[in-house]
């Protein structure tokens, strides 16, 4: 045992007897380790001698209903991210309404026809550049470098959500 240990050990009164006769052996011998112990000593009473402040009653749940009013605050200022996500639910919710309605019945999708064949022989050509575009190896890399990038972003950002619930539960 060192002598820091052993000291520690003293002013606490944790030592056996036979460690507490080598002890006073060695502040008798040591003038060093006295001077050490009857320091520590003192910084030990002198703690013990401080009055105790305690926390008022409730001040835990004051501090946690801060941080959760802090929190709440925070994702009830972001109305973008909500009304994008309703506004793209709408149009897909839309768009397959119309699509089933209209393309089942026989009768709208023959008179229509003409009208079809229009679009289609003008967006062709679109698609087809398009199609050869995806093709290349160019696209194929890009799209792999955004995967890649928000794949990474959604780990931070998974990663930084853990970490701000574990804060939380630790106060």
């Amino acid at each position: 045992m060192n002598k820091n240990e052993l000291i520690n050990k003293y002013v606490d009164k944790e030592l056996s007897i036979k460690e507490i006769e080598e002890t006073n052996e060695l502040i008798n011998n040591d003038i060093t380790f006295k001077k050490l112990i009857s320091t520590h000593k003192y910084v030990h009473e002198s703690l013990y001698q401080l009055p105790s402040k305690y926390a008022p009653h409730g001040f835990t749940d004051l501090v946690m209903n801060k941080i959760i009013n802090r929190i709440s605050e925070k994702y009830r200022k972001n109305y973008f991210f909500r009304f994008a996500l309703v506004t793209f639910g709408i149009l897909l919710f839309v768009t397959l309404f119309f699509f089933f309605y209209f393309f089942t019945d026989l009768a709208f999708v023959q008179s229509n026809y003409k009208v079809a064949n229009d679009y289609a022989s003008k967006l062709l050509p679109i698609l087809n550049n398009i199609t050869q575009f995806v093709k290349t190896d160019i696209f194929k890399i890009i799209t792999g470098m955004v995967s890649f990038i928000v794949l990474v972003g959604f780990y931070f950002n998974f990663n930084l959500h853990n970490n701000f619930k574990k804060q939380i539960k630790e106060y």
